[in-house]
């Protein structure tokens, strides 16, 4: 998957690869929410669909921190969990380390959340570091 998004965004979009990895990123900080609001879609039938704020004002950072709340607990609890198998593998075993290499890959996509956060409560980024300062042409 990682490599057809890469071969995607490369040649299909022209995006540079900080874009590339930025949209990878983002896409993968979204996994909780859309797990969630399609939980709520098989659940209920009176919710309606929220959609998402488009060119929002900027966070404050602990404001952008606490609306992933969700996220940082199910990253500590996977952490926790990666954590307390390995305090408790008495024995070298294979089998407890693909486990522990499991709940750390599961935690990604939180860690993605809690990241995209971040930047986003950050007061400002220089457009350089997203690689969209477009080059100034001659005439």
């Amino acid at each position: 998957k990682a490599a057809k998004m890469l071969y995607l965004y490369r040649t299909r979009v022209k995006a540079n690869l900080m874009q590339t990895a930025a949209a990878g990123l983002a896409g993968l900080a979204l996994a909780h929410t859309i797990a969630k609001a399609v939980l709520i879609g098989f659940c209920t039938r009176n919710l309606p669909f929220f959609r998402t704020p488009k060119w929002a004002q900027k966070h404050a950072f602990f404001s952008a921190i606490a609306s992933v709340w969700q996220e940082i607990f199910m990253l500590l609890a996977l952490w926790g969990a990666a954590l307390g198998v390995y305090l408790r593998q008495l024995i070298e075993n294979p089998d407890t380390n693909i486990w522990i290499f499991v709940l750390l890959v599961q935690s990604l996509s939180y860690f993605s959340s809690l990241l995209v956060a971040v930047i986003s409560g950050l007061p400002k980024i220089p457009a350089r570091l997203s690689g969209t300062v477009s080059e100034k042409t001659t005439s």
